[in-house]
């Protein structure tokens, strides 16, 4: 169970303050002239676009019991003016009751939820715990959350542009998700949608399905769907510190 709990974790936090440097020049497209264009814009904005919020949602469907849970990151300044990052997390996942020679009983459903907070001037603190003036601003920087536009590997491309804003929509294959999305821990397809202004990135929506196997230990839980959508907001952010 405890491999399970590590996996589902894992994957919930694939795209949490990732960074890349990536810039290849996208291949020849077989999505049409138009898509190539789409994407050249969109890969010459990253370089001074930093996401302000980063929302991640979280459905897994183990058996016949649904489990939700999910982040947020915001970073920004509180009233007073002070630079600050507010990451926090909330999922409920299941706890097996063992009683006897490792008999298991029907599982419980239990919640872990935490905080990891930085204000200019005070440091950084966990769970509203004491403050670390050494330690710096966790906040994403202009290029984090890179993606490889690589425009061979990318499926169902749709470009539009109008009214000051760009929208491009595409898939990646499981096989090409490592090149394009810079992780190793998704085995789906996963769906992409990215706007932007003349200026900068304002939005990216990155959605997967997975379903999980696990090993023998847990054939308590023979399969596990996990559902992922992770929201990256470009705009200005007033933050609220994690009350004590």
């Amino acid at each position: 169970m405890k491999k399970l709990i590590a996996l589902i974790l894992a994957l919930c936090t694939v795209f949490l303050v990732a960074s890349c440097d990536k810039n290849e020049t996208p291949q020849p497209s077989q999505n049409g002239g138009e898509t190539v264009d789409g994407v050249e814009v969109f890969k010459n904005l990253y370089a001074v676009s930093a996401p302000t919020k980063v929302v991640t949602t979280q459905k897994s469907v183990i058996g016949t019991v649904t489990l939700n849970g999910g982040s947020t990151l915001v970073t920004g300044a509180l009233s007073n003016g002070s630079a600050a990052t507010v990451y926090t997390y909330k999922y409920e996942l299941l706890q097996s009751i063992e009683e006897g020679a490792g008999e298991i009983i029907t599982p419980i459903m239990t919640t872990i939820e935490g905080s990891r907070e930085y204000v200019e001037g005070e440091g950084e603190r966990y769970d509203g715990g004491a403050w670390d003036p050494e330690a710096g601003n966790f906040a994403p920087t202009p290029g984090s959350i890179a993606i490889n536009l690589d425009a061979s590997k990318l499926r169902d491309c749709v470009y539009s542009s109008g009214n000051n804003i760009k929208t491009l929509s595409f898939s990646v294959k499981k096989k090409d998700v490592a090149a394009v999305l810079g992780s190793d821990g998704i085995s789906s397809d996963v769906n992409v949608v990215i706007t932007a202004n003349e200026a900068v990135i304002t939005g990216i929506t990155i959605s997967y399905t997975e379903t999980l196997v696990p090993e023998d230990e847990d054939l308590l839980y023979p399969d596990v769907e996990i559902t992922i959508s992770t929201v990256y907001s470009y705009g200005i952010e007033e933050i609220t510190l994690v009350k004590n």
